[in-house]
Order: structure tokens, then C-alpha cells, then sequence
């Protein structure tokens, strides 16, 4: 089997660990993964150190990009396969990329904050402090927990 979109923690609070996703790819029948996390490329490493015997790992990467689609913008999913990891251009694209969302996270704190007082950027980074994630991510879905 062969599957070229898996997720780790570093996409988001629903992922696992890239050590672990390796075992489970093996426990599942996996002969080839493809690690595309979005907006980064800092769990290859980690899964290329716990790969199991049998098992190919496939760099790859995970970024949104915005189109126009019959005149209305639309985001769609760009994956990256076999790229040069440590390639600048693509690393300022991921770093870029990872911007943009960390700014839309900020204003959608900031518009709840408005009726949710407590509700601010700073107390939200000091939840979601600590593990791999991605932080943009974990402030979404602490966004919708806290609410």
C-alpha cells in the first residue's frame, strides 16, 4: 500500500507524532509514506529517524494557495513531493505561508475578542505553548474549545 498524504503534529493538534505515524504505516501494510505536512517540512527528519525496515518515506509538503476560480477566490492545496528540503525558496514559501496564517488567526481572535474579552492573542499563545503543532492551528481549534 502506498499512501502520499499522511499528517503529523506539526499540521495540527489531530496528527501524530511522525515516529509514530512510521509504526502505524507499517502496522497498517504501508510500503511507501509521503509526509506533506502543511506549511512545513520539520517532521521529515524526525520520521526519517524512525523509519522502519520496509517502509519509504516520501518528503513532501502541504501548502494552501490562492486561486480564482470563475471569479471567486478560492484556497486549494498545493503538494510538493521529492523537493530539496533545505531548497530557500521553498522554505521561504513554507515560512510565508505559515505567515499568512498566523495572521488570519490573529484576526479571527481579535474579532471574537471583541465580544469575548478574555479571549486575547496572548492569552491564546499561552495556551497552546508546549509540543510540535503548529501553533496557528492549535489556536483555531482552542478558539472553538474555549467558546
Amino acid at each position: 500500500m502506498i499512501d502520499l498524504h499522511v499528517e503529523s503534529v506539526h499540521s495540527g493538534p489531530r496528527g501524530a507524532f511522525p515516529a509514530d505515524l512510521m509504526a502505524q504505516a507499517v502496522r497498517a501494510g504501508a510500503t511507501v509514506v509521503g509526509l506533506a505536512d502543511r506549511n512545513t517540512v520539520e517532521g521529515v527528519d524526525l520520521a526519517r529517524t524512525a523509519l522502519p525496515a520496509g517502509l519509504t518515506l516520501v518528503a513532501a509538503a502541504t501548502v494552501p494557495c490562492g486561486v480564482v476560480v470563475h471569479g471567486q477566490a478560492r484556497t486549494i492545496e498545493l503538494r510538493a513531493y521529492l523537493m530539496n528540503l533545505g531548497d530557500p525558496v521553498l522554505l521561504d514559501l513554507l515560512a510565508r505561508a505559515r505567515q499568512a496564517r498566523e495572521a488570519c488567526a490573529r484576526m479571527m481572535i481579535n474579532s471574537v475578542g471583541v465580544r469575548h474579552s478574555q479571549l486575547t492573542w496572548a492569552r491564546m499563545m499561552t495556551l497552546t505553548r508546549g509540543g510540535n503543532r503548529t501553533p496557528n492551528l492549535l489556536i483555531r481549534s482552542k478558539v472553538w474549545i474555549f467558546l
